[in-house]
C-alpha cells in the first residue's frame, strides 16, 4: 500500500509540475537563453631548465584563468609535494633528490578546474 500512495503521489506531483509549466508557456513566458558551458583549458607546461636537482617550467596563459595548480609525485620514496597555485605562467622546484618524478598542472577557471597535464621527468 505504501508504494502504491508513494506512486499515486509522485504522479500528482508530475501533473502538478506539467501543469504549472503548461500555464507558465500561455502566459507568455520564455524559457531563459541557453548560457554556454566555459571550458577551462589545461595549461601547455614544457621544461625550461633542468639541471641535477631543479627544474623549470612554464607555459603559455589560458585565457580566463584566475590561476594555475602545481605539484608532484616522486615514486622512489611515493612522496607527494603540497599543490599550490601560481598566478605565474611558470615554477621552479629546487632541491629535488634524484628519482622519477611526475609534475602535475591544471588551470584554475571561473567554472571550476581543467584536466590535470602529467609530464615524467628522470632527475
Amino acid at each position: 500500500m505504501k508504494n502504491t500512495s508513494k506512486a499515486g503521489l509522485r504522479l500528482a506531483l508530475a501533473a502538478v509540475l506539467l501543469l504549472v509549466v503548461s500555464m507558465s508557456m500561455q502566459a507568455g513566458h520564455q524559457n531563459p537563453p541557453a548560457v554556454a558551458a566555459i571550458e577551462c583549458l589545461s595549461p601547455n607546461p614544457g621544461v625550461t631548465v633542468q639541471s641535477t636537482n631543479s627544474i623549470s617550467f612554464s607555459w603559455d596563459a589560458v585565457s580566463g584563468a584566475s590561476g594555475y595548480k602545481v605539484w608532484y609525485y616522486r615514486a622512489g620514496d611515493n612522496y607527494t609535494h603540497p599543490e599550490s597555485t601560481t598566478g605565474s605562467t611558470g615554477i621552479t622546484f629546487s632541491g629535488l633528490p634524484p628519482g622519477n618524478y611526475q609534475f602535475y598542472f591544471a588551470t584554475v577557471c571561473s567554472g571550476g578546474l581543467s584536466d590535470y597535464i602529467i609530464i615524467d621527468i628522470l632527475m
